[in-house]
């Protein structure tokens, strides 16, 4: 059953189908158990191994993409945008003209190829959207410990503000 469902997301994948899901860090069945039934399309277990993912984060990466994207086997194509605007020497400026322009060049490669990219933008949520507009079709809505924090600061925020 697990297989048929890495089967299936891989052929919506390659159908161009937009995909959510978070990445889960967290060594803990309980936690996995939590993440998977929420309705994402996809949770990333570290080592899960079903679905190849490949990490571009780096200009030397993106100077390579062609070359890299020829490699047999990737699902996947998912960018880092902070360290790639580090790489860069402008670490942050993820709105930079050449940060969009390597993101874009690799989004590019990879559509060639009928590959899905990912570009996550936890910080901003219009950042993600506007991305997923442009093609990004493995929308990372979040990753375990800062939607963990997320949610305790609201719950927290809130019980104070209801006691205030």
């Amino acid at each position: 059953m697990y297989y048929e469902r890495s089967r299936a997301l891989k052929r919506r994948m390659r159908a161009g189908e937009t995909t959510f899901g978070a990445f889960l860090s967290f060594q803990d069945p309980g936690a996995a158990e939590i993440m998977a039934g929420t309705g994402y399309d996809w949770v990333f277990i570290d080592n899960d191994g079903i679905v190849v993912v490949l990490q571009i984060e780096h200009e030397d990466g993106v100077r390579q993409v062609k070359e890299i994207l020829d490699a047999p086997g990737i699902d996947v194509v998912c960018l880092g945008p902070m360290d790639l605007s580090g790489s860069l020497g402008i670490l942050g400026q993820l709105e930079h003209p050449r940060v969009v322009e390597a993101i874009e060049r690799v989004m590019a490669a990879a559509k060639d190829r009928g590959l899905p990219v990912c570009v996550p933008m936890e910080t901003s949520l219009e950042a993600q959207i506007a991305w997923a507009r442009k093609g990004a079709r493995f929308v990372v809505t979040g990753e375990d410990h800062g939607l963990l924090r997320r949610a305790a600061a609201d719950a927290l925020n809130r019980y104070r503000a209801a006691l205030a």
